[in-house]
């Protein structure tokens, strides 16, 4: 888009230049003056928009980086909230969502916007079944209870390596909920600059830094909840958003 944006003032800059010489006879010898002039702006104009041109782009990093630093500590408390349901019902019925209901394995990608394409099957060599946040909702929601929300990935599009949804992974005995982040954390696994997977679950994997999340201090997960505190809200369906 930059590019774009520098070959239409390249053109803007050529015809001021020619504005001068419009009514010379011989162009640029019979105007020497005029031709300095153009030369002038052409300068002008250049450095202008040069300096303008590259400072948009730190502009839009700035606000990228404020939102995806919203969108990282969304993610992350959507993580710990979901795996606290999963752990809730495990307490009232002796199992985990999905479990023993299928000899598959079971994944659930929690989007605000639907899957499209081959996000709506396993990875190439996996074999599974994957749910959208509909099917989630109603599993959890059959024994805590219809008031309940789930959080879903705060980005719409897919950017920086990384899709729109979160993960629920239940292979057969134990269960695995991951969010990508921007950033990365002492206790995330980089996949790329800006992909970076935190993920806990029922089995601690260290060597893929995933965590136990009945490990994980109950002041890190509270921390998370009070930097969300006077932020916009992130983002959450329950009931009245069911299709």
């Amino acid at each position: 888009m930059d590019i774009l944006y520098r070959n239409h003032a390249v053109w803007v800059f050529q015809g001021l230049a020619m504005l001068p010489y419009r009514h010379c006879p011989r162009m640029p010898q019979g105007c020497p003056m005029k031709r300095y002039l153009s030369v002038i702006l052409i300068g002008f104009c250049s450095l202008l928009f040069s300096s303008t041109a590259w400072a948009a782009p730190q502009v839009i990093d700035q606000f990228e980086e404020q939102y995806q630093r919203w969108a990282d500590l969304c993610r992350i408390d959507a993580v710990h909230r979901i795996a606290k349901m999963i752990e809730t019902v495990y307490a009232r019925t002796g199992k985990y969502p999905f479990q023993g209901e299928t000899n598959m394995p079971v994944e659930a990608r929690l989007s605000q916007v639907p899957l499209q394409g081959e996000e709506r099957y396993p990875p190439p060599g996996y074999s599974g079944i994957v749910l959208e946040w509909p099917a989630f909702y109603q599993e959890i929601a059959r024994e805590l209870g219809p008031s309940i929300t789930i959080p879903l990935e705060p980005q719409k599009v897919p950017a920086f390596g990384h899709g729109t949804f979160l993960q629920f992974h239940m292979d057969h005995a134990n269960y695995w909920v991951s969010a990508m982040l921007f950033r990365p954390t002492a206790t995330t696994r980089r996949l790329s600059e800006y992909s970076h997977k935190y993920e806990v679950g029922s089995l601690a994997v260290p060597s893929r830094r995933i965590r136990r999340f009945k490990d994980i201090p109950s002041e890190e997960i509270v921390k998370v909840q009070q930097s969300l505190r006077g932020k916009r809200r992130c983002p959450e369906v329950g009931s009245r958003n069911m299709p």
